[in-house]
């Protein structure tokens, strides 16, 4: 039997048709850019939404930072924390992807860690505290909202950035309207 994961350290696949064979074993969330003319089969409704992040996110200085992706899935802005500069990048997710774990950080040669951890579980002691916290599309989802941002609010340092996007969809008369909120501001 053939393993169709990269382990740390392995090279990447050669050649486009390998890349193509190994991205068929996986569903993408995000569509990530692999190599020129190969990204992800991710699904394209949410990049609109998914760009807007990434042009807040590029305002922020992460050079030397510690990043939090919460939410991570696929990792597209993990990916984006790190080719900024992000000292750290982690990404945390209740459904973790494998995808991103077996494919795309080997294949990126990515130190980012992503892990299973639900966000109420997470406290300062886990990871530590971070420098910039990613909240994409998370906050309709949870349960209690309060309680989350209070669990963010305790993992980040003084001064860290807070970069949030929530998006809610709907179809109406067979039009599609996404309503798209970001913001990335210091905390105090």
């Amino acid at each position: 039997m053939v393993s169709n994961e990269l382990r740390p350290g392995e090279a990447a696949p050669i050649g486009r048709n390998r890349i193509l064979e190994r991205m068929k074993n996986y569903k993408f969330y995000h569509i990530i850019k692999v190599e020129d003319g190969i990204t992800t089969p991710g699904n394209p409704d949410y990049v609109p939404a998914q760009n807007l992040c990434l042009k807040h996110l590029e305002t922020l200085d992460l050079q030397a930072k510690r990043v939090l992706d919460i939410g991570c899935r696929d990792g597209l802005f993990c990916f984006k924390a790190e080719s900024m500069g992000a000292a750290e990048v982690i990404g945390i997710d209740n459904d973790l992807s494998e995808p991103a774990t077996q494919f795309l950080i080997p294949f990126f040669n990515s130190k980012v860690k992503m892990k299973q951890l639900n966000l109420y579980d997470l406290l300062p002691d886990t990871f530590g505290l971070f420098d910039a916290v990613i909240f994409a599309s998370v906050l309709s989802n949870l349960r209690y909202p309060f309680w989350g941002l209070k669990v963010i609010r305790n993992i980040m340092n003084i001064g860290g950035s807070f970069t949030r996007r929530n998006s809610n969809m709907a179809t109406r008369a067979g039009q599609k309207y996404v309503a798209v909120s970001n913001q990335s501001r210091p905390l105090a």
